[in-house]
């Protein structure tokens, strides 16, 4: 599977590429990630994301996607727990507050 992040080919700067990642995606951004930067240099450091100047750059990095698997996997082993540990505390903050 393959998510194109929404909003890198315009000026709005993208939305999460992380999480299309945390769910096995090859991630394909375009050149206007700047929003998103700390999740764009996570996936980098993993080398899960592809970084594509145009739309035809990001159609044309398809096929490379097939013959290649992004460390999707990577990506998840390491991120996965301390978003259940986001997830704890929020419910542990919760129960306080209540």
């Amino acid at each position: 599977h393959t998510a194109v992040v929404g909003g890198t080919f315009d000026r709005r700067g993208g939305h999460n590429p992380v999480e299309p990642a945390l769910f096995g995606c090859h991630v394909i951004s375009g050149p206007s990630w700047q929003a998103q930067s700390a999740g764009i240099r996570l996936l980098q450091m993993e080398d899960a994301v592809y970084l594509a100047d145009t739309p035809a750059e990001a159609v044309a990095s398809l096929a490379v996607a097939d013959k290649e698997r992004f460390v999707a996997e990577k990506l998840i082993k390491h991120i996965k727990p301390v978003i259940d540990q986001v997830e704890s505390l929020q419910c542990l903050i919760k129960e306080q507050l209540a």
